[in-house]
This record gives structure tokens, sequence and C-alpha cells, in this order.
């Protein structure tokens, strides 16, 4: 199993008032990018496999009341069904992991993942959450 730890940490004091897990007893998470609005609705985007599963991306969303912040399970945001090999420089993966938030429109997430699109080859999805 693999898992994401999300921590908030607190800038003036240093402390660390919350953090956990975004797991998944299956698939292994990676690579991933945050961001949050001004209403501390929070997105996280991640790619994602497993033994049995081509790489695919993810995105979990949280919605902070009080003082705690709880998240849903994964989002699939795109399969894949084509094999990546890593290793070699042609064929990185995770430079681009990003999710932002719209300040126009500030309950607007997108979020850009890489996703396999044939044999060896990455693309980037990009999906927007409202």
């Amino acid at each position: 199993m693999n898992w994401h730890n999300p921590i908030q940490i607190d800038a003036d004091t240093n402390e660390t008032p919350q953090e956990g897990l975004i797991a998944d007893d299956e698939i292994e998470f990676y690579y991933s990018s945050i961001a949050v609005n001004d209403f501390d609705d929070v997105v996280i985007g991640f790619s994602g496999s497993s033994e049995t599963q081509f790489v695919r991306s993810y995105a979990v969303t949280g919605d902070t009341i009080d003082v705690g912040t709880r998240f849903g399970g994964p989002l699939l945001l795109k399969a894949d069904d084509n094999t990546y090999q890593l290793g070699s420089s042609r064929n990185r993966w995770g430079d681009y992991s990003a999710t932002v938030f719209a300040p126009v429109r500030p309950n607007t997430f997108c979020t850009f993942q890489e996703f396999v699109s044939a044999e060896d080859i990455w693309s980037t999805q990009i999906t927007q959450l409202i």
C-alpha cells in the first residue's frame, strides 16, 4: 500500500494542526500537487498504478469544517490502457503535476496530471473540479 500524507503547517508557529493519509490497499499513489482556495477547500491531484493497473490520474477533494479537513475517496480522472517504462531520460514521469484554483472563480479547481496515451508516451490530462 502506498499513500500521501498531507500535513498542514502553521507558518507563524511552525506547528502541524492537522495531518492525514490518502491511501488505497491496491494502488500506489505518487507525484502529487495540492491547491487550497480562500474557503479552505482542497484538491490534491496525483498519479496512481498497481501491479495489475496501468498508470492513471486521480484527485481527491477536501472540505474544511472548523479546524479539520475531510477528504473523499480518490476520483479517477483518466484511465490508461498502455504500458509505460520508466528509467531513461526520455521516459520521465511526474514532472507535470499541478493543481490550481481560479481566482476569478474560487470554487473552481483545475488539476493537470500525466497519463499514458500510447506505449511509453505520456500526455497531460486537464480536469476541472467545481
